[in-house]
């Protein structure tokens, strides 16, 4: 009898099915290796289906395992295994092409905006903008820079994300900038009328004119039509436009002479050319804008305009003057003679070529 019930339970331990471990294992590290793709970014929907598939799996397997092991099936379980370990590998496959083609739309975003940034960055430096477009820009630069930080992490979702934002802030900001200096070009046939009209003198009287332009910075010596020299030059921080009033930071915009020539205690900037700023032009101009309610009553014209020494600063630091590097000071001074012509003009290119020549 012994026996007997011993074979039986014998017979019933090789009936009982053996429940897919190695194969529930297989879809958990399937499953992992998806969640560390960030499948659920790339492809959510097939990635929730190998979820739902496996948790399903586990659910008949509880089920099972608590009926009495004779009767315990895992058919059903098998059959949801293999799904879901179909799911999750196709899950990992467009995971790693999802990456792999984020990975080069975000290089290509990121890379596209530095490139725009190194050819504007310098003078957006130097432009007199608002305050929030400055913060705009700043917190564009802040993104730009956690977005590279992500892709060298391989967070290409969380870098897109960052670096999308970063491109707007910054071509948003970018595009307030290009708009004044549109603006500002739209006196460029004044320029080079004034500029034309200064060469033409200096051919015609085998003399000496400066020509100072504002965009890109230089401040060019003609003698006898032709030009000589051409030095870096910095102007005051609210450059972009003509001399309004005394403490505006502003060069003033027009034609000049030198009127006195300065050095040692004469200047606190090494040597200096003193114009005649204010001239009877700006003094017209001014009295009109206050008439007009453009400038308050209590405002002064200001003076003291200079081409001085002192430069090579990299910044735009003057109270309105023209800075030049010591050295290029000392040729300006050599060459040029109390009476000199001197025109101040915004520039004499178009903005398109200004842009490609500016440096600081």
């Amino acid at each position: 009898m012994v026996l007997l019930v011993a074979g039986c339970i014998l017979v019933s331990v090789c009936m009982v099915e053996k429940p897919p471990v190695k194969e529930m294992e297989e879809v958990r590290g399937l499953l992992s290796k998806a969640r560390e793709l960030e499948a659920a970014f790339y492809c959510p929907q097939v990635y929730e289906e190998a979820c739902k598939l496996y948790e399903s799996a586990m659910t008949v397997w509880k089920g099972e395992n608590e009926k009495w092991m004779v009767l315990r099936s895992y058919k059903e379980v098998d059959t949801l295994v293999v799904r879901a370990c179909s799911k999750a590998n196709a899950a990992i496959r467009k995971a790693e092409a999802g990456r792999k083609n984020l990975k080069a739309v975000l290089r290509e975003k990121i890379d596209g905006l530095r490139f725009e940034m190194k050819e504007f960055e310098a003078l957006f430096a130097v432009l007199p903008l608002e305050t929030e477009t400055r913060k705009q820009h700043a917190r564009g630069k802040m993104l730009l820079n956690a977005a590279e930080m992500a892709f060298e992490k391989g967070d290409y979702a969380g870098g897109r994300e960052k670096g999308e934002e970063a491109v707007h802030l910054i071509q948003s900001a970018y595009c307030v900038a290009r708009k004044k200096l549109v603006n500002y070009f739209e006196k460029l046939p004044v320029w080079r009328k004034e500029a034309g009209n200064a060469i033409e003198y200096s051919r015609k009287n085998k003399a000496f004119v400066i020509l100072v332009e504002k965009l890109p910075a230089y401040c060019h010596l003609y003698y006898k039509g032709e030009k000589k020299y051409s030095f870096k030059a910095e102007f005051g921080r609210n450059w972009l436009g003509d001399k309004q009033q005394e403490g505006d930071y502003a060069t003033p915009e027009g034609n000049y002479r030198v009127v006195r020539k300065m050095q040692g205690r004469m200047t606190h900037y090494y040597k200096a050319l003193l114009l005649d700023y204010p001239n009877a032009q700006d003094r017209l101009e001014f009295r009109r804008k206050k008439e007009e309610g453009v400038l308050p009553q209590k405002a002064r014209i200001g003076g003291l305009i200079e081409i001085h020494g002192k430069g090579g600063r990299h910044a735009y630091w003057t109270e309105g003057c023209v800075a030049l590097e010591d050295k290029d000071m000392d040729v300006l001074y050599e060459k040029v003679r109390q009476g000199v012509p001197v025109v101040i003009v915004g520039s004499t290119k178009t903005l398109d070529e200004a842009l490609k020549n500016y440096s600081l």
